[in-house]
């Protein structure tokens, strides 16, 4: 917490942070008003949105997971949170710049070339998260979550690592506002997905199949026209992309 003020000089921004700090413990136990004054007071201090939202991408990994640096800066810029440069290396410095911030702040781990995200600090981002998010990565269950918990203010879902193994042929969730479906290293039944299940998912941006064990890929996928990264990468027996002409948001296609 100490380190999230670090640098403010003026008092009225530590009255104004010892405010916010007694508002937010309000209606908590003990251990949890503990909890929210040394965890979630440096996610508030942020202060930028898209750094914010660059922590929270980091719990939508597997608990204990070690994640490669690069690969989480690649993720943020996959989701667009990382915009507005003219190089790739500008993208890679301004990722690796918000990475370090994360860390000075005690939200993130450095293991060396890879970062990790306490357990206690990523159940506080699932909390943030949780009227917006679906998150079962590195959970294993056989059947993906049903369409009641689809609902249209979906964000983000993310079933990495799950196992899941059954989609309903007549599935198509209704979630016009999901930007982010993690579905890597799932295993799908028969080797394909439903055609109907992207067909209410107009506002998909990133969609990682890595690893999933696809044949081929629905045809309902060329109409994400806000898609920004379709991530298909090993995933053998791979055989057909369909037509892909019209997604002209489309920065990345790595199969």
């Amino acid at each position: 917490m100490a380190r999230s003020m670090r640098g403010v000089t003026d008092v009225f921004e530590w009255r104004d942070s010892l405010v916010k700090l007694e508002e937010s413990s309000k209606g908590q136990t003990d251990m949890e008003k503990k909890v929210l004054m040394k965890l979630k007071f440096s996610y508030d201090r942020l202060g930028n949105p898209d750094v914010q939202q660059c922590f929270l991408s980091c719990a939508l990994y597997p608990e204990d997971k070690l994640i490669d640096k690069f690969e989480l800066v690649e993720f943020f810029i996959d989701q667009g949170l990382i915009d507005g440069l003219n190089t790739r290396r500008d993208q890679y410095d301004r990722g690796l710049t918000i990475l370090n911030k994360l860390l000075n702040v005690c939200l993130l781990e450095d293991h060396g070339s890879k970062m990790k995200m306490h357990d206690l600090i990523r159940d506080m981002a699932l909390h943030i998260m949780s009227a917006t998010s679906i998150v079962k990565a590195g959970k294993w269950f056989k059947s993906i979550p049903s369409e009641e918990y689809w609902t249209d203010a979906l964000e983000k879902v993310s079933l990495m690592g799950s196992g899941i193994s059954e989609i309903p042929l007549n599935m198509s969730p209704n979630c016009p506002k999901l930007s982010t479906l993690l579905l890597n290293r799932s295993w799908f039944k028969g080797g394909d997905l439903p055609d109907s299940f992207f067909k209410q998912l107009c506002g998909l941006k990133v969609l990682n199949l890595s690893g999933c064990g696809l044949t081929e890929l629905p045809n309902s996928i060329s109409d994400l026209v806000n898609l920004r990264a379709l991530l298909l990468r090993s995933c053998r027996g791979f055989h057909h992309i369909p037509y892909l002409g019209k997604l002209t948001s489309l920065r990345k296609l790595d199969v």
